[in-house]
């Protein structure tokens, strides 16, 4: 998974990363951290940070492996759901109408009203479970790997893209510790953070036009593309 970490995004890892691992010192975690963003230490983080956005190949197991080395054995899929965390807060900061659901939420729960009050607030919180942060990492396979166009693809909805990254696991049997759904709004969220072009398909609609390309969708439709895609990507960060 590729992270772009920005100077602004440290306080939420600090945060995050201290309510994941609080039996973890404050110090070790932060240099477990950047070890586990491809930094040799934090100093070296906060030095490259501080001049511009920096994009970070994940490694749980360099986070691991230096929290090992100090008497701490961390739990696997922490640090990623963290780090995940702190991406969801910075697109959910910036899109107020964003839910689980997809924009806003289902007729059912009205217009408003306590029912909606209620259902949109309990939506908005679930993103930081962990389940759901499995969910984005799943979209984030897909969409780190998709090409975009000029246009939006009025062929496919986000509801419509969001097999496609359910079927990295549940049809290729890939990465299945990550489950194998992945909500419409989960989706969005996912690519909203890699900065694709999204538009609602209409003004009530849940779901968006993305400006992907068919044919990164036909790739990942394909078992055997998918994998060689995963695979490559793996070869590279090791």
């Amino acid at each position: 998974m590729k992270v772009r970490l920005r100077n602004s995004d440290l306080p939420n890892y600090k945060r995050y990363l201290r309510a994941a691992f609080p039996g973890l010192k404050a110090s070790v975690r932060m240099e477990a951290m950047a070890r586990g963003l491809g930094f040799k230490s934090y100093s070296t983080l906060l030095s490259a940070v501080s001049s511009s956005r920096q994009t970070c190949a994940l490694s749980e197991d360099d986070f691991i492996a230096y929290s090992e080395l100090h008497g701490y054995v961390a739990d696997r899929r922490q640090f990623s759901r963290a780090t995940v965390r702190v991406m969801l807060k910075s697109v959910l900061d910036l899109n107020d109408r964003l839910t689980t659901h997809g924009y806003h939420l289902p007729d059912r729960y009205g217009g408003a009203g306590p029912k909606y009050t209620s259902e949109f607030s309990r939506a908005r919180a679930e993103f930081y479970d962990d389940a759901f942060c499995d969910q984005f990492e799943l979209a984030l396979l897909f969409l780190q790997h998709a090409e975009r166009r000029k246009t939006l693809n009025r062929n496919f909805t986000t509801y419509n893209l969001k097999h496609t990254a359910e079927n990295v696991s549940r049809k290729h049997l890939l990465r299945t510790e990550l489950g194998d759904y992945v909500c419409n709004g989960v989706f969005i969220a996912a690519a909203i953070y890699e900065e694709f072009d999204i538009r609602p398909t209409s003004w009530d609609s849940m779901s968006g036009y993305l400006n992907i390309s068919s044919k990164s969708r036909a790739a990942f439709r394909d078992g055997p593309t998918a994998r060689n895609i995963l695979m490559h990507e793996d070869q590279h960060a090791a």
